[in-house]
């Protein structure tokens, strides 16, 4: 009987929907000011945009991930920094940051890893910058930190221990 609920709560989403959901609710909608007349009518408030979101990207290049895994990553990562006009920052790690990519350099077509796991480096890298919310793309295989003052999304690969914060989308 638990195995049966179980099953019936994971979710049959597709994990590239729950993806775009994640990223879509960091993304502001624009507000209404009324610095700003409407172009419409002058009775009413203007427009104010917002910038884009700045998301934080981090790719698990540890001995567990193979190469048909890490590929699928670069896939999904270069998906990623077409939609919604995103600003991102890209980590590779293992059991330590090997790489860090900012938004406007290109993105790599392999990365540096094989090690352990340990997600606690790339969360350290990652909290000393201003970002709406994170993406670990990982097969979830590693040390976890305790928790993280920034939304995450986990795309992992496999079933291994529940992350102990965030959000999880089986790919």
């Amino acid at each position: 009987l638990r195995r049966k609920i179980e099953t019936e709560q994971e979710s049959k989403m597709p994990w590239e929907v729950l993806l775009a959901n994640f990223l879509a609710r960091k993304i502001k909608s624009p507000e209404t000011t009324w610095m700003r007349k409407s172009r419409r009518s002058s009775l009413l408030p203007g427009k104010k945009y917002l910038p884009a979101p700045h998301i934080g990207v981090v790719i698990d290049t540890s001995g567990s991930i193979d190469d048909e895994k890490l590929q699928s990553f670069l896939t999904e990562l270069k998906n990623l920094s077409n939609l919604y006009g995103l600003t991102r920052v890209i980590v590779s790690c293992d059991a330590k940051v090997h790489q860090v990519i900012e938004e406007d350099e290109d993105i790599p077509d392999h990365f540096i890893g094989g090690g352990g796991t340990d997600f606690r480096p790339a969360f350290l890298e990652l909290e000393k910058r201003a970002l709406d919310g994170i993406v670990f793309f990982t097969d979830g295989d590693g040390e976890y930190p305790d928790d993280s003052f920034i939304p995450v999304l986990w795309a992992m690969t496999a079933k291994h221990a529940r992350p102990p914060f965030g959000e999880v989308v089986e790919i």
